[in-house]
């Protein structure tokens, strides 16, 4: 944990007064906050960023493009994902997922955003709501099986898995 650096200084007229120095790298005393898990989390992420994300921006833009490989590579830190538990997912806290998208959101919104949508669009429904031998077959390398299905072919093992599921219900009513 940060100690806040408390300075001794003499009032005009003589008096000691103690103040806070600001530290305007974390005005609000922020890290202070953060688990050990949260601060580890946090530096792992800012060095992948610098060091895998920061490099590539500035050709992704001007070529207007978007590298898959970067699935991968959030994946393989845990980042995807996160929040869920269970299929090899890293089952962080949410303070944990914030600084993960803080650190990818400095390098550029759109790897923000990727990170954001298949953690939570993608990956947290089919946690939520799959069948098992979907959620296995998806989540536990989620980021290897998702680049390998097109959207199409998860539609259709999704719907495929909700009539079955209906299927059940109707049955069970009867």
């Amino acid at each position: 944990m940060t100690e806040q650096l408390i300075q001794i200084q003499e009032t005009k007229s003589g008096k000691k007064s103690s103040k806070a120095a600001f530290n305007w790298q974390d005005p609000l005393s922020f890290d202070s906050l953060l688990t050990e898990d949260e601060t580890i989390i946090q530096t792992q992420a800012r060095q992948y960023c610098q060091k895998k994300l920061l490099p590539r921006i500035i050709k992704a833009n001007r070529d207007e493009i978007f590298d898959p490989a970067i699935y991968l590579e959030m994946g393989e830190m845990g980042f995807l994902g996160s929040t869920l538990s269970g299929y090899g997912c890293a089952d962080t806290s949410y303070v944990a997922y914030g600084l993960i998208a803080r650190e990818v959101e400095r390098i550029d919104s759109s790897y923000r955003s990727a990170l954001s949508v298949q953690s939570s669009l993608v990956m947290y429904p089919i946690h939520s709501y799959a069948s098992e031998t979907l959620k296995e077959e998806l989540l536990q390398y989620g980021h290897q099986q998702l680049l390998n299905v097109s959207e199409s072919e998860l539609q259709e093992k999704i719907e495929s898995t909700l009539a079955k599921t209906f299927m059940r219900m109707g049955a069970a009513l009867l």
